[in-house]
């Protein structure tokens, strides 16, 4: 029996990457290689060889050493399958949308899904599917009407009807109206302040603050329930400041809100329970063994825990919970909630993985243990949820955002056509409240001058500026919003056009965004400041791939609608313009009369004299009783003429400051 030195295969088949470790080898005389695992069999060494056993020796030992380079590049094989199933199953998951969530740690997964009740039919790719709308959802709301959560396309129905949800920031005036004159108003949820739910808008708010009163509910309710439209101040002469030591500008409105008619309506109050449930700050907990302890100011705080443990800390808070009261305390129109999250983190810090940690609150906890005071004016408490453990291990999350959803290059198809026959310059009156646009809804905000408005979408969804505008427009004008001395006449028109493409700049294709409701932040100058204006903004919340396949792909409508149409028709109306300070005069022949068709004085952009194409700014403006001037003027007369074109004759002046231009259209019959 031939041998071969056992500790040259052993270095011949070790590895570093997979340290694997073969059976020992015993060879026969026929060169033939023998596996045996369990028992380590001694071979004796032969004390005489002959020269061909030495070379016999070495061809078993090269053929060996090819044995090991084979099994090698098996090992090699299976892990390049392994990897290859790893990226398909990697593929296979990617229609996930994987974020981190960096205020709580946690890390969610969620799928986007589109559901066949719109009458939408997407073959985007196999691995993305649009969002749930689900517009047959009969279920009633079950969010609190206290504390509002963000709206998605899974929350965003009840009873088979949309929730509008306005929001703005404190000093704003909000108009809300019901597009149909049979729908009432439902007021589901708002608040006034600050929320940990929703996303403040209107502050960073670095600190964290959440402040808020219920009461605000029940006064928007009292103000706007069963009615078909109303009118909002956000000051706080109506909603109280339930921050105390925070500037009123950091506290914003939201209310959530359906449009519904009476079968609807009375289907709501009869079958939708409402969730009066107000989840505390500090909830208590499902878990053995934790302790839970508060401490009213003057006071000291001194949380421990047995020799061998250490602190783990639950939840705190330094504020005001209208659920937990300090004995023989005022509570007479204090904050529902009212407290700092910055100071659970101080808390955390302090005390976390430590035996005992001692906070002093002799003058307050605010003075002497530097936490922040968000209820000024009231009793503070000071509580603290713990547990005590045998070590106390911090997990890290990256708080980077990691987006798995593939891009898809095919283009989608829904049973939605373009339509290019709407002005995005001058929205229409909505004329009910889901009216759609490639099977989403149109949303409508409307804001006085000087508001701030908020857009603001479900989550993986963006903004489609569907029309907008910053100014006046019949059509939708708010009387809450355009007052004037002479409440009898408002121009019918008096905008500017690049307002539109201020507000699709600002907020096109973004999942939020914030307009001032100010003609120097909307596009311009103030054409009249006699008149206060408002902000309307017609929205959409899309599937971002839906509004860049589909939509943006339909041909923007970007002519601005004339105020008298040119007849292009082979009986032509005869037409002229005249400038401020022109001497305007129509005349007829042979004994025809004046019938006119069509009047304005003002300024629009199809006029390309009076030095309105020169302008750098594309403004509209006019008032609707020009026309009825110049047919007093003119009808049924054989000519008519006015010394000097000027606001002077008109009585009124739609755009102060600027030339302006009459222009009639008229036949002779």
């Amino acid at each position: 029996m031939n041998f071969i030195n056992e500790k040259i295969l052993r270095k011949k088949f070790r590895t570093k990457v997979f340290k694997f470790h073969p059976p020992d080898f015993h060879l026969n005389s026929n060169s033939n290689i023998l596996f045996n695992v369990e028992t380590h069999q001694t071979v004796k060494n032969q004390e005489t060889a002959t020269k061909n056993a030495e070379n016999t020796n070495l061809k078993f030992l090269n053929k060996c050493t090819i044995s090991s380079k084979s099994i090698l590049a098996i090992v090699f094989i299976i892990f390049l399958i392994g990897l290859v199933l790893v990226i398909f199953l990697r593929f296979q998951y990617s229609s996930s949308t994987v974020s981190t969530d960096v205020n709580e740690n946690k890390i969610f997964v969620s799928q986007s899904r589109f559901n066949s009740s719109v009458n939408a039919n997407f073959s985007i790719c196999e691995h993305k599917k649009l969002i749930d709308l689900n517009t047959n959802d009969r279920k009633c709301s079950r969010i609190s009407p206290y504390e509002p959560e963000n709206l998605n396309f899974q929350n965003s129905y009840s009873l088979g009807q949309p929730i509008f949800q306005s929001i703005v920031c404190f000093g704003s005036k909000l108009h809300l109206k019901c597009p149909m004159q049979n729908q009432k108003i439902h007021i589901s949820s708002a608040y006034f302040g600050i929320q940990k739910q929703t996303k403040n808008f209107c502050w960073s708010n670095p600190k964290g603050l959440v402040c808020y009163r219920n009461l605000t509910l029940h006064y928007i309710q009292n103000l706007c329930e069963n009615k078909s439209l109303c009118n909002l101040i956000v000051t706080d002469t109506y909603l109280g400041n339930p921050c105390p030591t925070q500037n009123l500008n950091h506290n914003q409105l939201l209310i959530q809100y359906q449009c519904l008619d009476d079968e609807n309506f009375d289907l709501v109050n009869k079958k939708c329970e409402i969730n009066k449930e107000m989840s505390p700050i500090c909830p208590a907990l499902k878990i053995p063994n934790y302790n839970e302890k508060y401490w009213c100011e003057p006071n000291k705080a001194n949380i421990t825990c047995p020799y061998g443990k250490v602190i783990n800390i639950l939840c705190s808070f330094y504020g005001v919970d209208v659920d937990k009261k300090c004995p023989d305390s005022e509570y007479k129109g204090v904050p529902t909630k009212c407290y700092s999250e910055n100071t659970q983190f101080i808390i955390k810090n302090f005390c976390n993985n430590k035996t005992s940690c001692f906070f002093s609150g002799e003058n307050s906890f605010e003075q002497d243990s530097g936490f922040t005071n968000a209820c000024q004016g009231f009793q503070n408490m000071f509580f603290v949820q713990w547990e005590c453990i045998s070590e106390y291990l911090e997990y890290t999350i990256s708080s980077k955002t990691i987006d798995l959803l593939p891009i898809c290059n095919s283009t989608p198809s829904i049973n939605g056509t373009c339509d290019t026959s709407y002005s995005p310059y001058v929205p229409q009156a909505l004329n009910n409240s889901t009216k759609t646009y490639f099977s989403y809804p149109i949303y409508q905000q409307i804001v006085c001058q000087g508001s701030t408005l908020i857009l603001f979408c479900p989550a993986e969804t963006v903004i489609h500026i569907y029309a907008g505008y910053f100014g006046i427009q019949e059509y939708t004008r708010s009387n809450f919003c355009i007052t004037s001395e002479n409440e009898d006449k408002y121009p019918f028109m008096l905008y500017i056009a690049d307002s539109f493409k201020t507000i699709n700049s600002t907020c096109e294709n973004k999942n939020m965004c914030q307009l001032r409701a100010m003609a120097n932040s909307l596009g311009g100058g103030d054409l009249n400041p006699e008149y206060t204006k408002q902000l309307v903004v017609q929205y959409q919340c899309l599937d971002p791939i839906l509004l860049q396949n589909r939509i943006n792909q339909c041909e923007f409508n970007s002519k601005i609608p004339e105020i008298c149409p040119k007849n292009l028709g082979e009986d032509k109306m005869n037409e002229d313009t005249w400038c401020d300070g022109d001497q305007m005069s129509i005349k007829c022949s042979n004994e025809k009369k004046i019938k006119i068709f069509c009047a304005f004085y003002g300024i629009h952009p199809s006029i390309l004299t009076c030095d309105i194409a020169s302008l750098s700014f594309s403004p509209v403006c006019y008032f609707n009783s020009s026309f009825a001037n110049i047919v007093e003027l003119c009808e049924l007369k054989s000519n008519c003429s006015i010394d000097v074109v000027g606001s002077s004759f008109f009585n009124l002046d739609p755009c102060i400051g600027l030339k302006k231009a009459l222009y009639v259209q008229w036949k002779c019959i």
